[in-house]
C-alpha cells in the first residue's frame, strides 16, 4: 500500500548513495516501484524477497558512478532514461529547487525531471576552498526535441563563473535539437572556481530530463571499487505492471551482477497489439560491466523476457555474460531473449548454455534477437528462433540433411539479406547420432526407455507439473 510521497508516486523502498541489505522483504500493492536503489556503492545483497502486484517496476537499480578521471571524453554514453528516480529525491540536488548557490567540496549529482509546465532554472556551484575549478559531465540526458516549434529549444547552458557576473563566458550550450555524442560525451571545464548551470525546458512528462555530475578538478578520490558485486537471487517478482527488474548504469567502472534462482512471472500487461506496459520482464542497460551471470531463473508469462543492452569503452570492459539453465516459457509481445551490443563499442560476448525457451507468443517480433554480440549457443532447447546481425559460429551441428545445398537452405543469413552477417556452418555432422541420446530429442537424455531433461529453475509442484504437461511430458517420480 505504499508508493506515494509528497503527492507524487515514489518507490516503496528508496535508497540513494547507500547500500542496504534487503532480505526476506515482502512488498505488495504499491502505487509505484517496489524497490529503487540509486548509486549503491558497496556489495549489494538482494535475497529472498517477494515483490508483487505493484504499479511500477518490481526492482530498479540506477548506477551513476561517473568517471574516476578527468578525461575530456567520457568512457560511457549518457543514459536515455533514468527509471526509479522519483520527483523530490533526497540525496541528489534538484536543479530547480529554490536555492541558487551550492558549495561543492568534491562531487555532487544534479538532476532535473520535466513537469507539466515550462521552467527556467539556475544553479551556481562554488568551490568550498575557492581554488578548485569545476567539471560538468552528463550521466543521463533526454531533452524534449522542439524542432519546428515557435519557441526556443530546450537547452542546458554552462557558464564559466557566476552567471550574474557580466564577465562570465559561456562554456557550452547543449540544445535538444542538436545533441549528439560530440556534445553529450564530454567533460566541460571551468577556468574559475565557480560554474553556473542554466536550464530552459518546456513542459512534458517525467521521463524527460537529465542527470549530471559536478566535480572539482583535479578529481580527489576514486569512489567505486572494481570488485563490487550485486546479487539479486532467490526472489520472486510477480504481477508488477512495468516489469520485474530494470538495471541501468552510467560510469567508467560498474559492479559484477548476478541473478539466479529467481521466479519472474506475470509481469507487465498487454495493452493492445504489440503495445504493453513493460519493454521486458528483466531489462539491463549496462556499460563497462565486464561480468554478468544470469542462471536458474524462471521467466514465465511476462510481457517480454530478458533484454540486455551493453556498451563498453574498450575490450577489457566489454561484457562477458553467461545465461545458463534458465526457462523462458509463455512470454508475450516482445522478444523472449534480446541481446544487443552498442555499435560504438567492441563486440560484447554472451554464452547461452542449456536454456529452455518454449511457447513464446511473439507475433510482431523475433523470439530471440542477437545484435552486435559474439554469441555461443550450446545445448539450448529453443523453438521459433530467428537471429539477425550477429557473427555466428555454427559448425559441428546436425541440420537435418547431409548435403551442403540442403544445409544452406535451412539458414537465413547474408545470402538471403545483404544486411545480415554470415553463418559459418562447416564442418557439419552428416547424421544426428552425436546430438541425440538414443531415441530422445536433442537436449534430452535417455535413461532406460525414458527421455529426461533437467529444468533447473524454482517452481512449486503444481506449476512444474503443468509446465511438463504443456510440453507433452510429465514429472518423474520414485517407484520405491
Amino acid at each position: 500500500g505504499a508508493g506515494i510521497l509528497h503527492g507524487e508516486r515514489s518507490p516503496a523502498v528508496l535508497s540513494v548513495h547507500r547500500t542496504p541489505t534487503i532480505q526476506q522483504v515482502n512488498i505488495t500493492h504499491c502505487a509505484s516501484d517496489g524497490i529503487s536503489l540509486v548509486s549503491p556503492s558497496l556489495n549489494l545483497p538482494l535475497l529472498d524477497n517477494r515483490v508483487e502486484y505493484n504499479g511500477g517496476i518490481g526492482l530498479s537499480v540506477l548506477m551513476l558512478n561517473g568517471e574516476t578521471r578527468d578525461a575530456d571524453l567520457s568512457a560511457f554514453s549518457p543514459l536515455r532514461f533514468a527509471r526509479g528516480l522519483p520527483y523530490n529525491t533526497f540525496g541528489i540536488l534538484d536543479a530547480c529547487d529554490p536555492g541558487k548557490q551550492v558549495i561543492v567540496e568534491e562531487r555532487i549529482l544534479v538532476y532535473y525531471r520535466y513537469e507539466n509546465r515550462p521552467a527556467d532554472c539556475v544553479k551556481i556551484f562554488t568551490s568550498r576552498y575557492g581554488v578548485k575549478t569545476f567539471g560538468f559531465r552528463l550521466l543521463q540526458l533526454n531533452l524534449v526535441n522542439s524542432t519546428n516549434q515557435p519557441w526556443d529549444p530546450d537547452s542546458l547552458t554552462l557558464y564559466d563563473g557566476d552567471i550574474y557576473n557580466i564577465t562570465s563566458t559561456v562554456i557550452a550550450q547543449i540544445v535538444s535539437t542538436t545533441t549528439g555524442p560530440a556534445m553529450e560525451n564530454r567533460l566541460y571545464r571551468s577556468k574559475k572556481p565557480s560554474l553556473s548551470l542554466k536550464i530552459h525546458s518546456s513542459g512534458d512528462d517525467g521521463s524527460y530530463g537529465f542527470i549530471a555530475e559536478v566535480i572539482t578538478l583535479p578529481i580527489a578520490a576514486i569512489g567505486f571499487g572494481r570488485d563490487i558485486r550485486h546479487n539479486i537471487s532467490f526472489s520472486g517478482f510477480f504481477h508488477n505492471r512495468a516489469g520485474a527488474v530494470y538495471y541501468s548504469s552510467a560510469g567508467e567502472i560498474n559492479p559484477i551482477l548476478t541473478m539466479e534462482w529467481n521466479q519472474i512471472v506475470d509481469n507487465g500487461a498487454q495493452l493492445y497489439g504489440n503495445f504493453s506496459t513493460s519493454e521486458a520482464a528483466v531489462a539491463l542497460d549496462v556499460q563497462n560491466m565486464d561480468s554478468l551471470l544470469f542462471r536458474n531463473n524462471l521467466i514465465r508469462r511476462n510481457q517480454g523476457g530478458l533484454k540486455i543492452q551493453s556498451d563498453s569503452n574498450g575490450v577489457p570492459t566489454a561484457l562477458k555474460a553467461v545465461i545458463h539453465n534458465n526457462v523462458f516459457a509463455d512470454n508475450n509481445v516482445t522478444e523472449t531473449v534480446y541481446l544487443q551490443g552498442r555499435r560504438s563499442s567492441p563486440y560484447q560476448e554472451v554464452t547461452l548454455y542449456h536454456n529452455y525457451v518454449t511457447r513464446s507468443n511473439v507475433r510482431y517480433k523475433n523470439v530471440m534477437l542477437l545484435d552486435q554480440v559474439v554469441a555461443n549457443l550450446t545445448e539450448n532447447h529453443i523453438f521459433n528462433l530467428e537471429m539477425q546481425r550477429t557473427a555466428i559460429e555454427a559448425g559441428t551441428n546436425w541440420w537435418g540433411y547431409n548435403t551442403t545445398t540442403a544445409v544452406v537452405g535451412r539458414i537465413r543469413d547474408f545470402r538471403d539479406i545483404p544486411e545480415l552477417l554470415q553463418v559459418r556452418f562447416e564442418p557439419y555432422y552428416l547424421n544426428n547420432r552425436t546430438v541425440l541420446s538414443g531415441k530422445c530429442d536433442p537436449g534430452w537424455t535417455q535413461v532406460g526407455d525414458t527421455c529426461y531433461v533437467y529444468i533447473g529453475v524454482p517452481m512449486n509442484f503444481s506449476d512444474a507439473k503443468e509446465f511438463c504437461k504443456k510440453d507433452n511430458a510429465s514429472l518423474p517420480y520414485l517407484m520405491n
